[in-house]
């Protein structure tokens, strides 16, 4: 089953949106299971994080980019 990540950000209403760029879509393996894809998801947002430093999390999906679903939502700060 296709899974991917999509990170989110801050808009200048201060309200959690999703970041936009080809660089806002992480693909992951499908059969891993769910804490292995947030590990490699919470990786990749670790090494981009240089160029991407108002990354605030990610949204874990299950379909394809333009029918997916969310299936866990892990964000740096609570109070986001």
């Amino acid at each position: 089953m296709n899974a991917h990540a999509r990170y989110l950000t801050k808009n200048s209403e201060n309200k959690v949106a999703q970041a936009l760029g080809s660089d806002s879509v992480f693909y992951l393996d499908g059969r891993n299971t769910i804490s292995r894809q947030m590990s490699d998801a919470k990786k990749q947002m670790e090494k981009l994080s240089a160029i991407h430093p108002f990354w605030i999390g990610f949204e874990l999906r299950r379909g394809d980019l333009r029918s997916s679903r969310v299936i866990r939502v892990w964000l740096i700060e609570e109070e986001y």
